[in-house]
């Protein structure tokens, strides 16, 4: 219910132990899920959303509870979020790099490469890449979010609404 959202973030919003950062998430909460329902209403689709302080989490975000929910990732949620994660999981973890990561560090989550400096990760993988993991670690992304007037995918969904889907044919 859009009004239940709006109340929780406004109460949410007025505490004041509420990091600035996470509150400026909050107010991202309350357009994505305007945006959520206006897309239902003229598409009659649902679709899922992940807010969070940078591209990678809110990507890994938007999976976590659909169908047709929103997740937010303040800040205090990132360590608890990457910690368990497999490093498979991770853009860009999937194949080589991954793999070399599991084989040469023993790294299988994304919380054990906080066990590795920042120089270790770097007289490894070289100082782009090395820096790039000690960040990834950490939850921090700098990849920019591009605009594109077309779609790069069309997704299918196994579910459909329902019997006015579906079209009858006279014999």
């Amino acid at each position: 219910d859009p009004s239940d959202v709006r109340d929780n973030v406004r109460e949410w919003l007025c505490r004041s132990e509420a990091d600035q950062r996470d509150k400026l998430l909050a107010c991202g909460t309350l357009i994505v899920a305007e945006l959520r329902l206006l897309v239902l209403k003229e598409t009659e689709f649902t679709c899922s959303a992940g807010i969070a302080h940078n591209k990678m989490l809110a990507k890994l975000a938007s999976g976590m509870n659909k169908p047709a929910q929103q997740t937010v990732v303040p800040f205090s949620s990132v360590k608890g979020l990457l910690e368990p994660l497999p490093i498979k999981k991770m853009k860009q973890l999937g194949g080589k790099l991954g793999n070399s990561l599991q084989l040469d560090l023993g790294v299988n989550t994304v919380g054990d490469l906080l066990q590795f400096s920042e120089e270790k990760l770097q007289e490894h993988y070289g100082i782009n890449t090395g820096t790039w993991l000690w960040n990834i670690g950490r939850g921090i992304s700098g990849e920019e979010v591009e605009g594109r007037l077309l779609p790069k995918s069309h997704g299918a969904g196994k579910t459909f609404p329902g019997p006015r889907a579906l079209k009858t044919i006279a014999s």
